[in-house]
């Protein structure tokens, strides 16, 4: 069985009867929470828990979430006394707060995401290639700060997930692959699915209009597009209006994109195993794992979008593993034409005022 501590001010606290850990790439921020009941770990006294502390939930003395108490929960009755508490890695600032509004000139996707972070005390990393510099983007005044990197991470055909030590990083999706497989009659203990034809077309296209120059006007910026086919699915075409200008590659990328996204969305599958590990590690998530599923007519290498650790006095150690097609989380890097216009400077803001709010 593996050992749960919930670690404050070097303190831990152990003997958590119901605990959910939640790790996942379709979430900003990873999440958790404990109860205990019908004794304290450290005698009778109050356990001395605050909501917004810092913590550390540690699975075998390995730390899986670093971040803060959000909810901090006692109760007690003349039978006995029960403490609950939950909370969420780091990146919940991020997704909760916002700024007055700030300008980047120059800066990579890696450097801007220090600059909002390193307040919060919040580390960056990038795993993955995030392109070259932009020339100049922005984040408006009450815009989430997660969602301004996340619609950056979108272009530059990156992810932005959380990492244990409570730092965030841009990674690819489905680098690894799971040594050990799903199979039916063997490790999987029960399973839940969904599959839908409602996000299946048979194209999709992506229109735009390309944004008049000096050079170009009239004719040459006229409404362009492109597409991308999938021959399996009867006839349901489907056009996008992209949300900045493209050119006709950047169009047909983002087809392609679209057309596997809202494939992927309509197909979910939810495997629970016994324990907590696999051949050599806990699950985790942003994994490739091979699904041999005959009951559900699965044989395919499915991406791991989220890990879900649980221990409950009726089913003990168990894992719950949200799985989709890898092509759901695929992505295309764009142009700079593609940039949506809410991420980039507007043109209309003077030199005078880019340089009194810029950073350079």
């Amino acid at each position: 069985m593996a050992s749960v501590e919930l670690q404050i001010n070097g303190q831990k606290w152990a003997g958590w009867q119901k605990i959910r850990i939640v790790q996942s790439i379709r979430q900003a921020s990873n999440s958790f929470s404990l109860v205990l009941t019908d004794r304290w770990e450290y005698g009778q006294a109050v356990m001395p828990i605050l909501k917004g502390q810092s913590c550390q939930v540690l699975v075998d003395g390995t730390p899986l979430i670093t971040g803060y108490l959000v909810d901090v929960n006692p109760a007690y009755d003349d039978k006995g006394h029960q403490i609950s508490v939950s909370g969420y890695s780091k990146a919940i600032d991020l997704v909760d707060c916002s700024t007055g509004g700030m300008q980047f000139n120059g800066r990579t996707l890696l450097q801007i995401a220090q600059a909002l972070a390193t307040p919060f005390g919040i580390g960056v990393t990038a795993s993955a290639d995030i392109g070259a510099a932009f020339p100049a983007v922005a984040i408006e005044p009450g815009e989430s700060i997660f969602e301004f990197l996340n619609k950056l991470s979108r272009v530059r055909a990156v992810r932005l997930v959380s990492m244990p030590d409570g730092s965030i990083s841009f990674v690819q999706t489905g680098t690894a692959v799971s040594p050990t497989a799903l199979v039916f009659g063997e490790n999987i203990l029960r399973a839940t699915a969904m599959f839908s034809a409602l996000g299946d077309f048979s194209a999709v296209s992506v229109v735009s209009q390309m944004r008049g120059t000096d050079d170009s006007f009239g004719g040459a910026a006229a409404v362009i597009g492109a597409g991308a086919v999938n021959a399996a699915v009867r006839y349901r075409p489907l056009t996008v209006i992209a949300d900045g200008p493209a050119n006709v590659a950047d169009c047909k990328k983002r087809a392609q994109a679209e057309l596997n996204r809202r494939a992927g969305e309509g197909q979910a599958i939810s495997y629970t195993v016994q324990g907590w590990y696999n051949a050599d590690a806990l699950w985790a998530p942003n994994v490739l794992v091979d699904v041999v599923d005959p009951l559900l007519n699965v044989n395919a290498r499915l991406l791991v979008a989220e890990v879900t650790f649980e221990v409950d006095d009726q089913a003990g150690f168990v894992t719950q593993l949200d799985v989709r097609p890898a092509a759901a989380f695929d992505l295309a890097p764009l142009s700079m034409e593609a940039i949506p216009d809410v991420v980039k400077v507007r043109k209309a803001v003077s030199k005078r005022a880019q340089g009194a709010g810029g950073v350079g």
